[in-house]
């Protein structure tokens, strides 16, 4: 019976992430497969050196993005849902594709902030009737993922792991989207952390 239940243990268990790039500054980003799907899961760290306090507070200044996030050409915040929900949406500027948007409902799933905070978003349609989609610009339907900021040193920098699983529609091909994910990663995290700095100087 032991036996039988280690092969079932076995077979559920999830793929492993693979390491599949580094950066300078630390950064690692790893992906695995999901079953189903032909793109990859991605999972990135790095250790920023910036206050978590500020980290947080750019992630959370969504109509900054425009700004602080790369690709991104709007944003909308489209309704609250107390005070850790938040409905929002982006539309994107990628290289060599037709643009992007997406509509996500975020939350702030944190517990504990001396530990870590955790904001985490999955692709809604509950909200299109105040964005409804337009033409030219394919709409986003798979698209989650999670920041989870750490705090070292006091506070003083931060421990970062993203993860993201997104699959943009279109005819865009999925070994192309797990390449420009993984490219992309590097820019975001060093985007969020110049962000932070400015905004504790």
């Amino acid at each position: 019976m032991h036996s039988v239940l280690v092969l079932l243990s076995l077979l559920s268990a999830e793929p492993a992430w693979r390491l599949a790039g580094e950066a300078a500054g630390g950064v690692r980003w790893y992906t695995r497969a999901r079953a189903g799907e032909a793109v990859h899961e991605l999972k990135a760290t790095a250790l920023l050196d910036a206050p978590t306090a500020q980290v947080w507070a750019v992630l959370l200044d969504y109509e900054s993005y425009v700004r602080t996030m790369p690709s991104t050409a709007e944003v909308k915040v489209l309704g609250r849902d107390g005070e850790r929900v938040s409905y929002v949406y982006t539309r994107y500027d990628v290289p060599f594709i037709s643009p992007r948007d997406t509509i996500v409902r975020l939350e702030d799933q944190t517990q504990d902030p001396s530990v870590a905070r955790v904001l985490s978003w999955r692709a809604t349609d509950v909200k299109d009737a105040l964005q409804p989609p337009t033409p030219n610009v394919v709409r986003v339907r798979k698209n989650e993922g999670q920041w989870r900021l750490e705090p070292r040193d006091g506070g003083a920098r931060t421990f970062v792991v993203y993860t993201l699983f997104s699959a943009p529609g279109g005819d865009v091909p999925s070994f192309l989207v797990n390449q420009v994910n993984g490219v992309g990663v590097p820019k975001t995290l060093d985007s969020l952390s110049a962000a932070a700095r400015r905004l504790a100087r």
